[in-house]
Formats: structure tokens, sequence, C-alpha cells
């Protein structure tokens, strides 16, 4: 299967510790994204970019969502 140009991003990128917190991480993430965003000058890094980030996206949708299913259904069972 053809690689999506994200299935190696990971490993690609240098090791840079997570935050000590969801928040902390979550804003430098933030502010990292909106900083590479201004640094983009051509439509190859705008394309690289986005599909790489699309696919660490992806990934946390399919986290959040599985998360909540679970918190969901560990709701349902305590009203039984």
């Amino acid at each position: 299967m053809a690689k999506m140009g994200w299935e190696n991003a990971k490993e690609e990128m240098r090791y840079v510790p997570l935050a000590e917190n969801t928040e902390t991480a979550t804003s430098i993430i933030v502010k990292d994204i909106i900083d590479l965003t201004d640094r983009i000058e051509t439509v190859e890094e705008s394309n690289m970019a986005w599909s790489k980030i699309q696919g660490a996206l992806s990934y946390l949708s399919a986290k959040d969502t599985m998360l909540k299913f679970k918190r969901d259904r560990q709701k349902e069972e305590e009203k039984e």
C-alpha cells in the first residue's frame, strides 16, 4: 500500500519530550502548528505539512472516539 507521507512521521522527527500534562502539551502543539504555518512558503511545504498533521489528527480523532465510546458504555452499565 502506498504511504500517505505521515505514517513514518514519528520516526522521521527528532524526539522532543512531551510536556508534563496534556493541557501544556496541547498548547505547545498548537503554537508549533501556528509557527510552522507562518514559515511555510511553497505549495509543496504546505502539502507535506498538511498531510502529516492531518494524519496525526486522524489518529487523535480515532482515540477520542474510542475513549468517548468507552465512557458512554461505562455510564450505561452503571445505570443497569
